[in-house]
Formats: structure tokens, C-alpha cells, sequence
């Protein structure tokens, strides 16, 4: 239950070695991790691990694309720089269809607004749980998330929800007003550009 909320992404474990038969905690240390991506498998969990020291093996450097790479609403050095904090919206649930798609008859806001947004709950068997990434959203309320909420939402919970961005310069320059820290690369050519040959 606590692995599929998120309870414990990202945790920080250490591992030591003591003997079997009169065993002392903390003995002689090992390793320090950190746990990864929990994916479910045949009924069984299966928890990506890292050593800390493998954190110096990753590929370090930056990507030439053309969607934005930068994280929506990032406030460091050289960031997105929208603030979310006024984007975010309040709200309780009119109806439920199952774990993944949900309905507030109160939402406003045209269609496609809060998708690749988060929703968060703030009150019911899911409050606490990590946000969920918004898959669709409806003109009429309807929002569709991309993982089912761990618990079935009903009714009358309420929630966060913060809109997203599809990481493209449209959606920079004309959702956001923001092509000033866009940070994809629209232009550059494509493999199959640059490989052609010349013609006399």
C-alpha cells in the first residue's frame, strides 16, 4: 500500500553487513542508496536502487531537442520562471467514473488547460498521496489521470490542481506568454535533414 502511494520515492537507504547469528545494527556499513522507480510485476514490487557513489557514473550534459526540457513552474538559475502558485486552483469532486477519471461540474476553464498538469487530493482516503499527472481534461470538469489514485476518490473530495505544459514552444508562447525562457530548440534539423546530399 505505502510503495504504490510514493511513500517512499526517492527514500535513502543504507545497507550493512553483521553476522546472522547474534546480529548488531549498523555494524559494518556497506552502501547508501537511493530507491528509484516502483513498478508492479507479477503481483510483486520491484524498486529501482542506486549507490550514491553511481551517481557520478550518470550521463551529465545537455540535450538538444526540440520540446523544452525544463520543468514547468522551476524557479532556479535559468528556470521556466512561471509562478504556480497563482495558477493553482482549488475544487471538490461532483462525480467519480473509477480510480483514473473524475469530474468537477464547477470547473471553468476551456478543455486541454490542465492537461500534463498535476491533481492532488487534499481530503479523503487519498490525501497526502503523491500528485498524479493529468492525462486529459475536459471543458465540461472531466479530468482523466495517466496512474489510478491508489484509493477510489468519491465525491465531495477535494483537491489541487495545478495546469501543466506540453513542453512545445506553442504552448510556451501562446498558453503562457513565456518564449523568453523556452528552452527547446524548434529549428534544428532532423537527422534525415542534415544526412541528405547535396545536388549539383
Amino acid at each position: 500500500m505505502t510503495v504504490t502511494s510514493g511513500l517512499f520515492d526517492n527514500a535513502r537507504c543504507y545497507l550493512f553487513a553483521t553476522t546472522w547469528s547474534a546480529p548488531v545494527e549498523d555494524e559494518e556499513p556497506i552502501v547508501a542508496s537511493i530507491l528509484g522507480k516502483t513498478t508492479l510485476m507479477d503481483h510483486r514490487y520491484r524498486i529501482e536502487e542506486m549507490a550514491l557513489i553511481d551517481a557520478l557514473n550518470q550521463s551529465a550534459g545537455k540535450t538538444y531537442t526540440a520540446a523544452c526540457p525544463k520543468t514547468f513552474g522551476g524557479q532556479e538559475y535559468a528556470g521556466c520562471k512561471v509562478t504556480l502558485g497563482p495558477l493553482t486552483v482549488t475544487g471538490t469532486l461532483s462525480s467519480v467514473t473509477d480510480r483514473r477519471i473524475m469530474r468537477d461540474s464547477t470547473r471553468a476553464e476551456v478543455a486541454d488547460y490542465f492537461a500534463y498538469g498535476t491533481l492532488q487530493f487534499t481530503s479523503g482516503a487519498n490525501a497526502g498521496l503523491k500528485p498524479i499527472e493529468v492525462k486529459r481534461h475536459e471543458a465540461d470538469g472531466t479530468i482523466e489521470v495517466f496512474e489510478p489514485f491508489y484509493y477510489l476518490p468519491v465525491a465531495g473530495d477535494t483537491y489541487s490542481l495545478i495546469p501543466g505544459c506540453r513542453k512545445r514552444l506553442e504552448d510556451c508562447r501562446d498558453k503562457w506568454n513565456n518564449v523568453s525562457n523556452f528552452g527547446g530548440f524548434s529549428n534544428v534539423p532532423t537527422s534525415s535533414q542534415y544526412a541528405q546530399v547535396g545536388q549539383r
